[in-house]
């Protein structure tokens, strides 16, 4: 049997990846989140998640009022924040309760994804380094 050649092989599996990516995106990308009760804290009566691949929005109702928080990378709606790390900083109580409640599966398999990436790329610089200062010693005691 006459095997692919590795140029083709990486070809065709960025090319499912993409096609994989795109599916999960689109099939499980958004999730509308409604709470009350007994699992949100004591001074929270209800919360409204919405998590779109473009739009994360987070409704918190308190005896106090309404409070909106949204996350848009492109800052177009008012009062948003650009990034998931701008609302943990600036309102921790709205970051936590998205990460608790409100996820799409589209963004916990991204979030684990990087997380299984970053540790590869960790593992190769962990290797990386040894080996070229191996080589080095190898090439420099080589010369005699």
């Amino acid at each position: 049997m006459k095997r692919i050649a590795l140029h083709w092989q990486i070809m065709i599996g960025m090319i499912v990846g993409a096609l994989i990516g795109l599916t999960v995106n689109f099939t499980a990308g958004t999730r509308a989140t409604k709470l009350t009760g007994d699992r949100l804290p004591a001074d929270v009566q209800s919360v409204e998640i919405l998590d779109t691949p473009n739009v994360v929005r987070v409704t918190i109702e308190t005896p106090e009022g309404t409070t909106v928080r949204t996350v848009d990378p492109t800052r177009s709606l008012p009062d948003s924040v650009a990034s998931l790390e701008a609302l943990e900083t600036s309102d921790p109580r709205a970051y936590k309760l998205f990460q608790r409640y409100g996820q799409s599966w589209a963004r916990r398999l991204g979030a684990a994804a990087q997380y299984f990436g970053s540790l590869f790329l960790r593992l190769l610089q962990m290797v990386a380094v040894p080996l070229i200062v191996t080589s080095l010693m190898t090439g420099v005691l080589g010369i005699g």
